[in-house]
């Protein structure tokens, strides 16, 4: 077949669209997390989904 013959010293470069969309995702999410353990009724429920996507996703 010959499909298996990889370069694994190749990387992937984002381009600066890429990089600004990923860095704003990141800061949107770690708002939404301080703000679901700031809040005085989210702060069980947003640890509680935290664990359970590091149960699933690490």
């Amino acid at each position: 077949m010959g499909t298996h013959n990889y370069n694994l010293t190749e990387q992937f470069e984002f381009t600066g669209k890429a990089k600004t969309l990923s860095i704003v995702a990141i800061v949107i999410g770690v708002i939404s997390i301080g703000y679901g353990f700031s809040a005085e009724s989210l702060h069980e429920r947003t640890f509680a989904n935290l664990l359970l996507m590091a149960y699933y996703f690490a």
